[in-house]
C-alpha cells in the first residue's frame, strides 16, 4: 500500500513510457482497427458468412496467442492488459448465446490456460484486490436476482453471473499485484480513444457512400451511446500525460489528444455523454490552469494550446459550413438542444415509469438477468422481445436484482469511491474522473451492464490498485482472506 507521497512519486518514476510501452498498444490498436474494419465490411456490406467466420477465427487466434505469450513470456503484465483492453472493440457484431463462434470459446480457453501457467512461471502469493469485496458483493447480489419470478432460469443465471463475476474478480486481484502506474494506463486509454474514433470515421465513410445506416451509429460492439460512454472515460488522460511530460512537444501532443477525443464525444451526439464530458472538460481545464501556473513555461504552452484549439476548431467549422455545407453547430443544436423532448426527458420518463412499476411488483430480488427469455412477460409489459435496458444503471439494477442488487451496487460504489477520495491526490483525481464520468452518465443510460465498459473498468482497477486506500475494516478483512 502507498502510505505517503514519496512512495507515490517513486511509483510514478519507476515505470517510464519506454519504447515497448508506446509501440505495443499502438500495434494492438492498429490490429483492432483492421479486425473491426474487415469483419464490419464482410458482415454488413458484402455479407459472406463463411468468410466472416474464417477471418474472425484467424483474428481471435492471433489475439489468443498474443495474450498467451504476454502472460507466459513476460513478467510485466502491461502487455496482456493492453491486449485485454483493446480486444473487445474488435468485434463488428454482437454475440448471443446461440451464435457465439467456437473460435471465441477456444480463444478464452487459451487465455485462461496462459493465466494458469503464469502462476507457476511467475509465482506470487495471491491476495484479494482492494476493491474485491465490493465487486464480490455486487456479483453475488446479481446472481440471486429473479428468485421467485422464473425459477427455471435461476441455475443458468447463477452459473453465468457467478462464473463471469468471480473470474473478473480473480483476474483483477491477480493482475493488480503487479507494479503498474498511472502514466501507463493513461497512454493505453488515450490510444483506445483514438481507436474508437477511427472506427467512428470508417463507419461514416461507409455510411456517406450509402453502404450502411448513417442515422444510427451501429459499430457492432456498441451503438453511439456505448461509443461515447467509453470515449468519455478515455479523453481526460491526455491531460495527465501532459501534466507529467517534460518535453514541450509531448506536452502539446498530449493536450491536443484530450481535446480531440472530447471532440469525438461531441460528434457522437450522445446527449448524456456530451453533458457529463463537457462538465468534466471544464473542470480539468481549470485544474490545468491552477496546477500549471507555477511552471511558467508549461503555463504559456497550455494557454497557447487552449487558444489554438478554440481558434482552429472555429476555423474548421466555418470551412465545413461555408465550403462543404456541413453545419456542425446546427447539427449539434438540432440533435442535442432543439431535438430534446423536455416533457418526457427524451422518452426516458415512460421507460423509467414502466420499469419502476415492474420493480415494485418484485422489489426484493427483481426479475434476473435472463428475464428476456420469458417472451410473454416482456411483450405484455415492455412491448417487445428480448432484454430491455432501463436507461439508468440504478433502475436497471433494481429491475435485475431488486433491493438486494441495489445494496450490492451501492456497497461497491462506497468501497470504490472511499478508496479514491481518501488521501486524494493528482493521480487519484484522474482515476476518479475516468470512473465517475461514465457513472454519472449512468443516471441517464446504462453503464455497468455493458460488458465492454466493465472490462475497461476492471483494467483501470488493475492500474489503480497501488493508489487506492480502502476502508480500514475492509483492508483488515482483505489481509486476513489473502493470508
Amino acid at each position: 500500500m502507498i502510505k505517503d507521497v514519496r512512495q507515490l512519486k517513486d511509483l510514478e518514476s519507476s515505470i517510464q513510457l519506454k519504447k515497448s510501452y508506446i509501440l505495443f498498444p499502438i500495434i494492438i490498436g492498429l490490429l483492432t482497427i483492421i479486425f473491426w474494419s474487415v469483419t464490419f465490411y464482410l458482415g454488413r456490406i458484402q455479407y459472406d458468412k463463411a468468410l466472416l467466420n474464417m477471418i474472425e477465427g484467424i483474428f481471435l487466434a492471433i489475439y489468443a496467442m498474443i495474450c498467451f505469450i504476454s502472460l507466459t513470456a513476460k513478467e510485466d503484465i502491461y502487455y496482456f492488459l493492453a491486449t485485454l483492453l483493446m480486444a473487445p472493440f474488435s468485434f463488428s457484431h454482437a454475440f448471443y448465446p446461440e451464435n457465439v463462434p467456437l473460435f471465441l470459446y477456444t480463444a478464452a480457453i487459451i487465455v485462461i490456460f496462459g493465466l494458469f501457467l503464469r502462476m507457476f512461471i511467475f509465482p506470487k502469493r495471491f491476495r484479494l484486490g482492494k476493491l474485491s469485496i465490493g465487486l464480490l458483493v455486487f456479483v453475488v447480489s446479481l446472481a440471486f436476482g429473479g428468485i421467485g419470478f422464473n425459477e427455471s432460469n435461476i441455475v443458468l443465471q447463477l452459473f453465468i453471473v457467478l462464473f463471469v463475476g468471480l473470474v473478473l474478480t480473480f483476474v483483477y486481484s491477480y493482475l493488480s499485484q503487479n507494479k503498474l502506474n498511472l502514466s501507463s494506463l493513461s497512454f493505453l486509454m488515450t490510444i483506445l480513444g483514438f481507436v474508437l474514433m477511427i472506427d467512428f470515421f470508417i463507419y461514416y465513410i461507409f455510411a456517406f457512400n450509402g453502404l450502411c445506416d448513417k442515422e444510427n451509429l451501429l459499430l457492432g460492439w456498441g451503438n453511439k451511446n456505448n461509443y461515447a460512454l467509453v470515449l468519455s472515460s478515455c479523453f481526460i488522460f491526455g491531460f495527465y500525460l501532459s501534466y507529467k511530460a517534460q518535453n514541450k512537444v509531448l506536452f502539446i501532443i498530449y493536450q491536443l489528444s484530450s481535446f480531440i477525443l472530447y471532440g469525438g464525444v461531441l460528434l457522437s451526439l450522445s446527449k448524456g455523454s456530451i453533458l457529463v464530458s463537457t462538465i468534466a472538460l471544464a473542470f480539468f481545464i481549470v485544474f490545468n490552469f491552477i496546477h500549471l501556473h507555477k511552471d511558467k513555461a508549461k503555463f504559456k504552452l497550455y494557454s497557447f494550446t487552449l487558444s489554438s484549439v478554440i481558434i482552429v476548431s472555429l476555423i474548421i467549422c466555418c470551412i465545413l459550413d461555408f465550403g462543404f455545407e456541413i453545419h456542425i453547430f446546427n447539427e449539434i443544436y438540432e440533435s442535442i438542444i432543439k431535438g430534446f423532448d423536455f416533457s418526457t426527458l427524451n422518452n426516458r420518463i415512460p421507460i423509467y415509469s414502466a420499469h419502476f412499476e415492474l420493480f415494485l411488483k418484485k422489489p426484493i430480488f427483481g426479475y434476473g438477468i435472463l428475464y428476456g427469455e420469458n417472451q410473454d412477460f416482456v411483450v405484455d409489459w415492455l412491448g417487445s422481445l428480448g432484454y430491455q435496458f432501463s436507461h439508468s444503471t440504478i433502475l436497471q439494477t433494481l429491475m435485475t436484482a431488486g433491493i438486494v442488487g441495489l445494496f450490492g451496487l451501492l456497497f461497491h460504489y462506497f468501497e470504490k469511491y472511499y478508496s479514491l477520495l481518501r488521501n486524494l491526490n493528482v493521480q487519484k483525481l484522474f482515476i476518479l474522473g475516468s470512473l465517475l464520468i461514465p457513472e454519472i452518465y449512468g443516471f441517464f443510460d446504462v453503464s455497468y451492464f455493458y460488458i465492454n465498459y466493465m472490462i475497461v473498468m476492471i483494467v483501470t482497477f488493475c492500474f489503480a490498485e497501488n493508489y487506492l486506500t480502502p476502508p480500514p475494516y475492509l483492508n483488515k478483512y482483505i489481509s486476513k482472506i489473502s493470508n
